[in-house]
């Protein structure tokens, strides 16, 4: 989650400079990211026709997760390194004080929950990166903050 004060810094900045600000949505976001750990869960209830039926010696069929769910406690972790190697990748950097700011020489984003707020001087720097979240990642484009 991005600090407060990260983002209030960032909106004043905005307001002083002119920035434009862009909001966008992950759909399914802590769905995206593959888990690291071994993950087991017991089979939903009306998921599978035996999914109640023990076996022959008492265990119950579980799953095995290879991507997190929501409310897991690994989700919220796994989809900030998955976004992060996204960003990383993309030849942004993060800012140590407050890991969840990326930025580059021509654009800022903040990540909180499965939320980005994009800052820069031009549109066009807003939407290169929208185009690329939007070829990885289903997207949402709220459009200029209010």
């Amino acid at each position: 989650m991005a600090k407060f004060v990260t983002v209030w810094v960032l909106l004043s900045l905005a307001i002083y400079y002119d920035w434009e600000i862009e909001q966008m949505d992950v759909k399914t976001a802590f769905l995206h990211p593959a888990l690291k750990e071994e993950v087991l869960m017991t089979i939903p209830e009306g998921y599978a026709e035996y999914s109640d039926m023990p076996y022959s010696d008492g265990s119950y069929p579980v799953l095995h997760l290879l991507k997190a769910l929501y409310g897991l406690k690994q989700a919220l972790r796994a989809w900030y390194e998955n976004i992060t190697r996204f960003f990383l990748e993309a030849g942004m950097s993060r800012l140590h004080e407050d890991p969840s700011l990326f930025f580059s020489h021509d654009l800022i984003i903040v990540i909180y929950d499965d939320d980005l707020l994009l800052f820069a001087k031009a549109m066009q720097t807003i939407q290169r990166m929208k185009t690329a979240l939007f070829n990885t990642y289903h997207m949402t484009d709220l459009g200029p903050i209010t």
